[in-house]
């Protein structure tokens, strides 16, 4: 990519990283507990998009000279989340997989010991929710740094950038409240 658009876009970039993180972060807030599976597949879905999201377009702001150690350290941090969010829908599929009625796959596979079934499903969601509350805690101890990273890359930005940034980051939070609203309960 040519090194001038990645200057002309770096705020931008900047605006749907920090909406999608601070959504991601939002949605991490909410407790699964009592949800259906359902429920729970769809909010971990949205993590995963939302984290997909910051990562891309993390990784497109540090494409501009102007990226820092600190922006590449945070890159592969989203990185790292978002293999989480992945191994957490994983596992809350499978679940929703083995409970479903129509598991006649595995099944045949398997046998269809219901009991043996519902180990099973409940290993997995053992797992996701342990896993959701280590996702949970990291970004909670990334959480500060990555206000300081914020703070730092919108001061280097011109004052032209930083109205865009601003405008975008506006936008774009709202375009992500929408796509990705917070469960019943959980909203402020």
């Amino acid at each position: 990519m040519d090194q001038g658009f990645s200057e002309v876009n770096r705020a931008v970039h900047l605006a749907r990283r920090d909406a999608c993180v601070e959504r991601a972060a939002e949605l991490l807030q909410a407790a699964p507990e009592g949800w259906t599976t359902s429920e729970r597949l769809a909010h971990g879905s949205a993590l995963d998009r939302l984290l997909d999201c910051a990562e891309r377009h993390a990784a497109l702001a540090m494409r501009s000279a102007r990226g820092t150690d600190t922006e590449r350290a945070f890159v592969r941090f989203l990185r790292l989340v978002h293999h989480n969010a992945q191994s957490v829908q994983a596992l809350m599929e499978n679940q929703a997989h083995i409970e479903s009625e129509d598991h006649s796959f595995l099944g045949r596979l398997l046998g269809e010991d219901r009991e043996q079934s519902a180990l099973s499903a409940l290993h997995c969601r053992r797992g996701a929710e342990d896993m959701l509350l280590g996702l949970r805690q990291i970004f909670q101890m990334a959480y500060g740094p990555y206000l300081a990273l914020q703070r730092e890359n919108r001061g280097a930005l011109r004052p032209e950038e930083a109205r865009r940034y601003g405008e975008a980051h506006a936008a774009f939070a709202a375009e992500m409240a929408d796509r990705f609203p917070l469960p019943v309960g959980a909203a402020d």
